[in-house]
């Protein structure tokens, strides 16, 4: 079967109007599973690049890139290989922490992040943790992690008062749509919005 089938060409464009459908605002993680060999990888990349000629932004990785030395594999038995052979604690620093949805509204999100960008990280650090507004802790993660990544990136030989905020953004998340009684059999809606922090 060719790579571009018009089965597969369809199913593609129907999987990325499902996602875009159900998930239209914020951020959205789609995870591809299958058995190595079995294409997971090209369906993956396909996938993407339906979502981008659809005029939204896609980013890629594989687990087979965090993938440990032979080194820092413990045990030999299947299960202890397969549990230690990835670093999972990268792979969620990397790819889902910065993701999280922050527990406030992008608006308040934005009131936090405008003092910290521009900043030193030292300095950011110490502004957010004494912040009086709740969403600081959770710009505080985000910022860690991008220290973090920083410093994965550069070897780990960057130092830390050479970084600075350079942007940092909050866009609108999923809204949680809750219902409040109310007087007389009626129901009053509260929306309880969230954030995505970068």
């Amino acid at each position: 079967m060719p790579r571009w089938s018009p089965a597969r060409e369809g199913a593609l464009e129907a999987l990325a109007a499902e996602i875009l459908t159900h998930y239209a605002k914020g951020r959205v993680a789609v995870a591809v599973d299958g058995a190595e060999g079995s294409g997971s990888r090209e369906f993956a990349t396909d996938l993407a690049a339906v979502l981008v000629r659809r005029g939204h932004a896609a980013e890629v990785a594989h687990v087979d890139d965090f993938q440990r030395p032979r080194a820092e594999r413990g045990e030999a038995t299947p299960e202890g290989r397969y549990r230690d052979a990835f670093d999972y604690s990268v792979l969620r620093r990397v790819l889902i922490d910065p993701f999280r949805l922050g527990g406030s509204a992008a608006q308040k999100a934005r009131l936090v992040l405008d003092l910290i960008r521009g900043q030193d990280v030292d300095k950011a650090m110490a502004m957010l943790r004494f912040a009086r507004k709740g969403v600081a802790k959770h710009v505080e993660k985000v910022l860690r992690s991008a220290v973090a990544n920083a410093q994965q990136k550069e070897g780990g030989g960057s130092e830390l008062e050479a970084l600075y905020v350079q942007e940092c953004f909050a866009d609108q998340g999923p809204t949680l749509k809750r219902i409040r009684a109310a007087p007389m059999g009626r129901a009053f809606q509260i929306k309880k919005r969230t954030s995505h922090l970068t």
